[in-house]
């Protein structure tokens, strides 16, 4: 049988404090083992490359501006990160040819001699 749920039962257990966890968080445990820097390095590279294995172009600014944050990040680390670099290069120079906003400096770019 199903138990009927009043308002006041609902409040009550709306009311209730959660018991107290046992043992530490994820976070707290790598923290203490001074390894949370590297971990959500691995991380972060893990989502990315997954992303950028199923991204073909960049389609706002917001995602412009997450990727120029992105290559800031992985040039840190140029020596493994090459393809994903190389990847999103693209991306960037895709974006920054055929997007309206940077079409006034382009024409200064190409109009140079130099």
């Amino acid at each position: 049988m199903f138990t009927t749920l009043t308002r006041s039962k609902i409040t009550d257990m709306n009311q209730k404090k959660p018991t107290a966890s046992i043992g530490s968080s994820l976070d707290e445990f790598l923290i203490e083992q001074g390894i949370v820097n590297d971990v959500n390095y691995v991380a972060i590279q893990r989502v990315l490359n997954l992303q950028a294995a199923t991204k073909s172009e960049i389609t706002s600014d917001e995602e412009y501006e997450q990727a120029l944050a992105l290559m800031d990040k992985l040039v840190d680390d140029d020596d493994n990160q090459s393809v994903l670099i190389e990847r999103l290069s693209k991306f960037i120079g895709q974006w920054e040819n055929t997007n309206d906003g940077f079409a006034a400096f382009n024409q200064r770019i190409d109009a140079d001699p130099e």
